[in-house]
């Protein structure tokens, strides 16, 4: 029973991620602890129909309009398709440059909280000019505040929805707020890393869009025997190593703060590419699946964490009667149980690495791809920060300004 139903919660945190429920029920309460309405229930009702509304119009296809003369239905032309294809582009362009602004919060809002600390501990003498110099960098600040806000209000609602919006509104809010202590620095900076993922996800849904609106363009120009869609903006090879970053500081477990966690995760990567190739060529030897492996060296039973399946704990005698009959028992013998220990260790380091688990087949394909992609990213940064004559590091950090 148990079993069942730590494979129910898992389950249901991947359909939370999928659907990004957290921050939806994020937004929600946040929008309800500023509104606080007498009828809480009713109001986030009334949110939640609005943003369905909203996704489903930045989803759906053009619609059809009837004909005026005749009263049918006919498709849109394709001078109105170009235009949509063209308005949609403009407005992807819009919410790459929001996004980078939003990222770029940061700086001045660390500038107010360090002069303001300063001064706080300052003497008397040095007061009025601690304050001036307050002053100024809360006016950079609003300044920079001001400039995305005019963007994110130039962005068409149906592609950038409420919930994005809210949570722009929430980082304004907090910006503004007298922070002093570097724990509400860091509170600040997930905020906007939550911000610029709710952006990057509008952009992603309005890229598929383009690419639907495109595919008709190129039909409708086909059978009129006309000039081709223009294509859309090609990313710069920066913008594209910007977007993956996005993607894959979903999957991390622990943020890239410094130059020596960047030398972490690279290493970590090659480890974990390591380890899933021993573990596909022991199952083969072993004549075991890659899942059934893997739940020998990481039980997920009864005994295992749900949260956490890199927390690791003894097998249960039935768990471990099991595993003898699958013939797992060789493994422990092999280079005198140094090779199923370092296999432990390595695959804790993964699961400790990534947001996955390795429960099944399924489960350890879509690690392979998630270590995959984060070796191939590291090993590009690597490669774009030697080119520039810059540390990888600093080459990462400016894909978030």
């Amino acid at each position: 029973m148990l079993g069942g139903a730590e494979e129910s919660v898992q389950q249901a945190e991947a359909y939370f991620a999928r659907h990004r429920i957290r921050a939806l029920l994020a937004t929600l309460l946040v929008q309800l602890a500023k509104s606080k309405p007498e009828d809480p229930i009713s109001f986030m009702q009334h949110l939640l129909k609005e943003q369905a509304a909203t996704e489903a119009t930045s989803l759906s296809p053009t619609v059809q309009t009837p004909n005026a003369s005749s009263g049918t239905e006919q498709m849109p032309s394709a001078e109105t398709e170009q235009e949509e294809h063209d308005r949609a582009l403009a407005t992807y362009e819009k919410l790459g440059q929001l996004k980078k602004a939003v990222a770029a919060l940061g700086k001045p809002v660390d500038s107010v909280m360090r002069v303001r600390r300063q001064a706080s501990q300052g003497d008397v003498e040095s007061s009025n000019a601690s304050e001036d110099r307050l002053q100024q960098e809360e006016r950079s600040r609003d300044e920079a505040f001001d400039a995305a806000q005019s963007l994110a209000s130039s962005i068409d609602e149906t592609a950038m929805p409420g919930s994005t919006r809210a949570s722009l509104e929430e980082v304004l809010r907090q910006g503004r707020m007298p922070l002093q202590e570097k724990s509400s620095l860091n509170d600040y900076t997930r905020l906007l890393q939550r911000c610029t993922q709710a952006i990057f996800a509008d952009q992603k849904r309005l890229l598929q869009r383009i690419k639907e609106l495109k595919k008709g363009l190129s039909k409708s120009s086909a059978a009129a025997g006309g000039k081709p869609p223009r294509a859309p903006v090609r990313l710069s090879p920066e913008e594209q190593l910007q977007q993956r970053w996005f993607e894959l500081e979903l999957l991390l477990r622990s943020p890239v703060t410094s130059a020596e966690d960047w030398q972490r995760l690279g290493a970590a990567a090659k480890d974990a590419q390591q380890f899933l190739s021993d573990l596909e060529r022991l199952a083969k030897e072993l004549g075991v699946l890659k899942g059934v492996l893997s739940r020998h060296l990481l039980p997920f039973d009864s005994n295992t964490d749900i949260h956490d399946q890199s927390n690791r704990r003894p097998l249960s005698p039935r768990s471990a009667a099991i595993m003898q009959e699958t013939g797992l028992g060789a493994l422990s013998q092999m280079e005198g149980g140094a090779l199923e220990k370092r296999l432990i260790d390595q695959a804790v380091a993964l699961r400790q690495l990534v947001r996955v688990k390795l429960a099944d087949d399924a489960d350890i394909a879509q690690a392979q791809s998630a270590i995959d992609q984060l070796a191939a990213f590291c090993a590009d940064v690597e490669s774009a920060a030697h080119s520039q004559g810059q540390s990888a590091f600093e080459t990462l950090t400016a894909l978030v300004k």
